[in-house]
């Protein structure tokens, strides 16, 4: 039987087998022997980082199931069993390397690894987690049983570190390992579920930890869209719009978050309109290519084939720039008769500003809209008094509103705040009443009526409407008349009443 110093010497010769062979007999002579279990398991751990270099996930599998067996943990060696995390990351990038994607041998590989008792929390362990999540297939999608992984391994267990982003060797800083590591588990349970082995418990123990993210970690970004996408899978839609809503609101200036919005809803007219959207946030070029792939084959079965080519070149001048293939959607449309037909519009700026209006009813759809009517439109000055259905006054900037204001005209309104007549109000959505006919005696009214006016008079009262002279020149005394009138505030008596706008001959009568 050989000594412990002639199986050191055959190990570090990288006679492993030999070396394990012997390390075995001399452990199975004597189990209480610290010293040959400590050996073993060191002839163990070399053929591991051996096997896991080579891409051996079979002979990986079954050292990290003998190192399990030998259980370091209780002769205080619970050091040596975390330091198969190194192991577990040469797997992956030699696994990665080869392009080799086998779900079952990692389904095998996770439960060897269940048998180890690593330390924890611990630097170590957290690189376990982090080679982990850099296995996908040859498609890019992740190993769907992540999120069970990242169950196990118990996110109680990050470090503080693990919270905070890296910097990389090119100066740009890495999202932080937890906020990956949420990112990855979504994805993967989403898959899962896809594929039917994901359950709905599965799904709302995620959900609840993402609840919790949003109050422990404000400052991760895409929480919220997880939380949304999540719900969807669980077809509780009004939770998920909710939720869409809440994540755009917050990241409102930023493209992504608007182009990850559009890949998330269902509705066409809307998915164009967040993609319309984000193409006006200030971004690269190269950041906004993702957004025009999916936006273009849309324009294109819209029939806009002028602001599809806009898009289609955009695309084209980044790959060529960047030395990359274009996408198999863009190739086919360019290669259709169409394309070669078409002259591109200089630039899609207006078409955007004309297509994303509903993204602003989304963004502020919680918050309910108020009728105003338009008492004053001031072209110069860019202001707009008005009063509302419900007898309060305002004004507000219509520099950064595209539209048109006339006076007397109803439109609805969201505003961030109620007018209080006082301070200008926010407008967070507005848009022209073509039929205001729901809104008469409200902000205005309609009525025929008897006019009778004393030669001199500058003004007269009709069933309570202020009605002006210089409104009844071809108005007859006596004669019957339609009067259109809309609500005003009487400064002066400092209360509401009605005004005359128009006043028209019945002839019907």
């Amino acid at each position: 039987m050989m000594t412990l110093n002639e199986i050191t010497e055959l190990r570090k010769s990288g006679e492993l087998e030999k070396a394990c062979e012997a390390a075995r007999e001399l452990h199975e002579a004597d189990s209480s022997d610290k010293s040959a279990l400590i050996s073993l398991a060191e002839c163990v751990k070399a053929q591991n980082e051996k096997a896991a270099k080579a891409g051996d996930i079979d002979k990986v599998i079954e050292c990290i199931n003998e190192l399990a067996s030998l259980r370091l943990e209780e002769v205080g060696e619970a050091e040596m069993n975390n330091r198969i995390a190194w192991d577990i990351r040469q797997l992956v990038l030699a696994l990665n390397r080869e392009n080799i994607f086998d779900a079952g041998k990692l389904d095998s590989l996770f439960d060897a690894l269940t048998g180890i008792a690593f330390l924890k929390p611990h630097r170590y362990y957290s690189i376990l987690l982090d080679s982990l999540m850099l296995l996908h297939d040859e498609n890019g999608k992740p190993w769907d049983a992540f999120a069970e992984v990242l169950d196990w391994w118990g996110p109680e267990f990050f470090l503080p570190e693990d919270y905070l982003k890296m910097r990389l060797n090119n100066g740009a800083m890495n999202t932080s390992l937890a906020e990956r590591a949420y990112t990855m588990a979504v994805k993967s349970i989403l898959l899962a579920a896809e594929r039917g082995i994901a359950s709905e418990e599965d799904i709302e123990r995620l959900v609840g930890e993402l609840d919790n993210l949003l109050v422990t970690h404000p400052e991760f970004r895409y929480t919220l869209y997880q939380k949304t996408l999540l719900l969807k899978a669980l077809d509780r839609m009004e939770e998920a719009v909710e939720t869409a809503r809440e994540f755009v609101k917050k990241y409102q200036n930023h493209y992504w978050a608007w182009a990850k919005l559009g890949d998330v809803l269902d509705e066409d007219n809307l998915r164009m309109a967040c993609y319309c959207r984000a193409l006006t946030c200030r971004a690269n070029p190269e950041q906004l290519v993702e957004v025009r792939i999916a936006l273009a084959p849309m324009l294109y079965e819209m029939g806009e084939y002028a602001a599809a080519k806009y898009e289609i070149e955009a695309i084209r001048a980044v790959s060529e720039k960047k030395g990359r293939k274009l996408p198999e959607s863009i190739a086919r449309l360019m290669s259709m008769p169409w394309y070669a037909e078409t002259q591109a519009n200089e630039n899609n700026y207006i078409f955007y500003q004309e297509n994303m209006e509903p993204t602003r009813d989304f963004l502020f759809g919680g918050v309910p809209e108020t009728a105003i009517l338009v008492s004053k439109f001031n072209p110069q000055k860019q202001t707009v008094n008005f009063v509302t259905e419900d007898h309060n006054r305002g004004f507000f900037s219509t520099k950064r509103l595209n539209m048109r204001f006339a006076d007397n005209q109803v439109y609805c309104v969201r505003f961030a705040e109620e007018p209080d007549g006082k301070n200008v109000s926010n407008v967070m959505t507005i848009r022209r009443v073509d039929d205001p006919a729901s809104y008469e005696g409200k902000l205005f009214r309609k009525l025929r009526s008897e006019i009778n006016i004393r030669p001199g008079q500058t003004f007269t009262f009709v069933d309570g409407i202020y009605v002006d002279a210089g409104l009844l020149q071809n108005i007859a005394p006596g004669s019957v008349a339609e009067i259109t009138a809309v609500a005003y505030y009487n400064i002066k008596k400092g209360d509401w009443g009605w005004r005359a706008i128009r006043v028209v001959p019945d002839y019907d009568y």
